[in-house]
């Protein structure tokens, strides 16, 4: 694939629900891909203009991918979350404010979870990362729920 398929794929699969991939850190990870020997590219064909650069994992790169993967799925590291950090330091503010700024974010959570409602999960690996991104945004919205009522009594 190219850069642009990639990117494209990232998109069909929703990844960037439950990874932080930026679409211009794809050409730098490339580059530095090929630069470990992980991957190799070739120069593609086009019609007008330069061709696209063709990526290919090498055999290196297979075995870097098997290593990651294990070693991630080994992980003891629970899910973080930079909003529940936020919300146990939210706890700080006045209760007028936090209340104002417990519901917006509350809002914005709940547009968020709808939005994950209409993405289309293509394969059983996409619906498995999909439906972990729902059940965290569920968590995060109850918890936000419960702040919120300890702001009001």
């Amino acid at each position: 694939m190219h850069g642009y398929e990639m990117e494209e794929e990232i998109e069909r699969r929703s990844m960037r629900l439950w990874a932080k991939i930026g679409s211009s850190s794809i050409y730098r990870a490339l580059k530095d891909l090929e630069k470990a020997g992980f991957v190799r590219s070739r120069a593609g064909r086009s019609a007008r203009g330069p061709g696209k650069r063709i990526f290919s994992i090498t055999d290196a790169g297979r075995a870097e991918f098997s290593r990651l993967v294990s070693e991630a799925l080994a992980s003891p590291a629970p899910v973080y979350s930079d909003r529940m950090t936020g919300l146990a330091f939210a706890m700080a503010w006045p209760a007028a404010v936090r209340r104002v700024r417990l519901r917006r974010s509350l809002a914005d959570l709940k547009e968020q979870r709808a939005a994950l409602e209409t993405e289309a999960t293509p394969d059983p690996a996409a619906e498995i990362a999909t439906g972990f991104a729902r059940d965290v945004l569920d968590a995060e919205i109850r918890a936000l729920e419960k702040a919120l009522a300890a702001a009001k009594g």
